[in-house]
């Protein structure tokens, strides 16, 4: 409570105490006369006395603002004082000097509001340093004077120097002798009193000031200053035109559009008021700006998962592009603490597609982020990849290679690839199946190789009013969804089918197939088992899956299976 006594509040009856102000010596700031409570000490005010509390510090605001005003106002009357004793000064002193003098005392004082009190402390210590600074014979009221009739005059250790010839280089502008004296801030006051000390420096500021290298010297230096004002405002205006092409780029790339597209992007900027710039707005333009940010992010990224040491996993898949190049895909799976993020690293195309070519293309790609051998030997805690010999051969597979360098790591065959190299298994061994997939692929080639049998099936189901989608390949390389959605197919076109198939002789033998009653049962169990596959599939593929979440999902595509034994399911029992 010593807080509340030094407010002028009593703890006893909480009226305010009249406390008598010790006298002020020298500068006084607010945080002199500021009061600071703890929290418990706060707790413990009831509202009056914070009230109050506020009251005393909004007054010593004040005072401190009244004390700083009067400050000002003895140093300029002494000022004033000073030149009134000695009226031979009158021709060296200015009278515009004076005049400000006059206007300065003139204009009422006014106090400081509560939160001007840090300025005014910040404006009494630069005044303190320049006086500290300006030589014994000057006051402040003709440092003011004196600087601003002579631009570029400056102080230091209490002597004069010139701002401009300060920068001047002598290596750059030789044919211009500015005086070292002025450059190096020496020039000091001679003489044995004031007055005569006062006179040298008058006259050695108006030689220097007027001299014709001064002049050069500072008209150079401004130049100078223009010039790079003006290039740091069009170098301001460039940044600004790239930013606004950039981000009309990578909005184009988020949104999965094509770069072809950029050019009617900035065209509608344009048209909307935007500069733009002059460069060429092309696909290959936009194909640079999406590659380098592509880089900076994934150096931003990177940079972070090295700096927090986190432990990764290595995803490998292989794949072919349009122009039929054998690619390797790399993915990173990040064990964060929050969230386990999987992350693309890089497409790389394969000059061979051997395991040698691949291992090295992966270490080159892993290096090249930052990755290095010694982190990975650390924090590659995993590899995952199809079932190929390639990649998970025991002998000399890219798996193999990666466990000799680093020998802790856990190798892992792809779940989703074990699935479907398990219903590859099964068409195999049951010919049943086989014979079915053979008669779908069979539909798929019909309507997939030629546009008249397309147009005509589209044309039946308008008028039978069926809704076609549309029929591919089941159970072949691709993910069991993609057989799910083409068995589907099959089931709403059936009608559609029939109809063309009946109407042709050519394929009259596909219409007795499908008037078969066994054909629309396997159809429909077709059906409810890709169905369960093609959840099991999908959910081995969400990005969170862990190994306790797929073993669950393995377990309930099997329960789900041996239901199917027992009961029909949903499309069995509609056929």
């Amino acid at each position: 409570m010593k807080s509340l006594v030094f407010i002028g509040l009593s703890p006893s009856s909480g009226e305010p105490k009249k406390a008598t102000k010790p006298p002020v010596q020298g500068l006084v700031t607010i945080e002199d006369v500021t009061v600071y409570f703890s929290e418990e000490e706060w707790s413990q005010l009831d509202p009056d006395q914070k009230a109050l509390h506020k009251e005393v510090m909004l007054e010593n605001s004040r005072n401190v603002a009244s004390l700083v005003a009067l400050n000002r106002m003895k140093r300029r009357q002494n000022f004033s004082a000073r030149i009134n004793k000695k009226p031979r000064l009158e021709s060296v002193v200015s009278e515009l000097a004076l005049d400000g003098i006059k206007q300065s005392q003139a204009q009422p004082l006014q106090p400081l509001q509560l939160g001007e009190n840090s300025s005014s402390v910040i404006e009494i210590n630069d005044i303190s340093k320049i006086e500290n600074s300006l030589p014994e014979c000057w006051t402040m009221q003709q440092y003011n004077y004196f600087k601003e009739k002579h631009d570029g005059l400056e102080i230091a250790n209490k002597k004069l120097g010139c701002k401009y010839c300060a920068k001047h280089d002598f290596l750059k502008m030789k044919s211009v002798h500015v005086s070292k004296e002025w450059k190096h801030f020496q020039i000091e006051a001679a003489g044995r009193n004031k007055d005569v000390k006062q006179a040298s420096l008058r006259k050695k500021m108006k030689e220097h000031f007027s001299s014709k290298a001064h002049n050069i010297c500072k008209e150079n230096i401004k130049q100078g200053e223009e010039a790079s004002t003006a290039k740091y405002k069009m170098n301001e205006k460039y940044i600004q035109i790239t930013c606004r092409v950039f981000n009309t780029v990578y909005s184009l790339a988020q949104r999965c559009k094509p770069f072809s597209d950029t050019e009617d992007e900035i065209e509608m900027q344009i048209k909307n008021g935007l500069d733009m710039g002059i460069g060429l707005h092309s696909r290959k333009t936009a194909v640079k700006i999406v590659d380098f940010i592509a880089r900076e992010i994934k150096k931003q990224l990177f940079t972070k998962i090295i700096e927090n040491n986190l432990k990764i996993c290595l995803i490998i898949d292989e794949a072919s592009t349009v122009s039929c190049k054998p690619v390797v895909i790399l993915f990173l799976k990040v064990e964060d603490s929050d969230t386990s993020p999987t992350i693309f690293l890089e497409l790389i195309e394969l000059e061979k597609q051997d395991a040698e070519t691949i291992y090295s293309s992966v270490m080159q790609s892993l290096n090249n982020v930052g990755l290095t051998k010694n982190y990975l030997k650390k924090n590659l805690i995993g590899f995952c990849s199809d079932g190929t010999s390639v990649m998970l051969g025991r002998k000399s597979g890219v798996s193999t290679r990666i466990a000799k360098e680093f020998p802790n790591i856990v190798i892992w065959h792809c779940l989703n690839h074990r699935l479907q190299l398990v219903l590859d298994d099964s068409i195999k061994e049951i010919k049943q199946v086989n014979h079915f997939k053979i008669f779908i692929d069979k539909i798929y080639t019909i309507f997939h190789q030629s546009n008249k049998n397309q147009i005509e099936l589209t044309k039946i189901s308008e008028q039978l009013g069926i809704e076609i989608i549309k029929i591919g390949s089941i159970l072949g390389p691709r993910w069991a969804a993609c057989s799910l959605r083409s068995t589907l197919a099959v089931w709403h076109a059936y009608p559609a089918l029939h109809h063309c198939f009946h109407s042709n002789e050519k394929y009259l033998g596909m219409a007795a197939r499908l008037e078969n009653i066994y054909f629309i049962t396997d159809l429909a169990l077709m059906i409810d088992i890709l169905n369960e596959i093609s959840l099991l599939s999908n959910g081995l593929q969400a990005k969170h899956i862990d190994i306790i979440k797929a073993e669950e999902l393995v377990i309930r595509s099997i329960k789900a299976f041996q239901m199917l034994r027992k009961e029909k399911g949903p499309y069995e029992k509609k056929s």
